[in-house]
């Protein structure tokens, strides 16, 4: 029970220091050296969602002009506490991201809808992890990636 009380309150804490709007929780990872490696996935353990739902997930990436590549090939694990799992695999053409508004002139900030994805049901914990398919061992480039669960 103990446990349960602590993996709860843990769960909203981690809640609590993601969400950057109402109605967005914001999953943020920083590449060392602006450097996406391929055998270091990005995870997010429990990963709160709120009974006012269900979101949709964006994407968006910071990145330089080191990165060359005119797709961005990824694979994004979910896995609900209750044991639903989504496997998905997407190959997005930097072409067809939105490009907005850096404060640093040397990055460029892409965001792109993943409606494929599908929605997050509300009142959900869940594991999610984002793994590089990039053809690489390491994707120059990349400082860092956010996923948004948006209302």
């Amino acid at each position: 029970m103990k446990r349960s009380v602590f993996v709860l309150l843990l769960a909203i804490l981690i809640f609590a220091g993601c969400s950057s709007q109402p109605g967005e929780i914001a999953l943020e990872k920083t590449m060392e050296n602006g450097v996406w490696n391929k055998f270091t996935p990005l995870t997010w353990d429990s990963v709160v969602i709120p009974a006012h739902g269900p979101y949709q997930l964006v994407l968006e990436i910071e990145k330089d002009s080191r990165f060359v590549s005119e797709q961005l090939i990824f694979q994004l694990i979910s896995e609900s506490h209750s044991g639903e799992m989504r496997n998905q695999v997407f190959e997005l053409p930097i072409a067809n991201f939105e490009v907005a508004e850096h404060q640093d002139p040397n990055l460029q900030f892409l965001r792109k809808d993943l409606e494929a994805a599908g929605s997050f049901a509300p009142n959900g914990i869940y594991h999610i992890e984002f793994i590089s398919l990039m053809p690489y061992l390491e994707t120059p480039g990349v400082h860092k990636i956010r996923l948004i669960l948006r209302k």
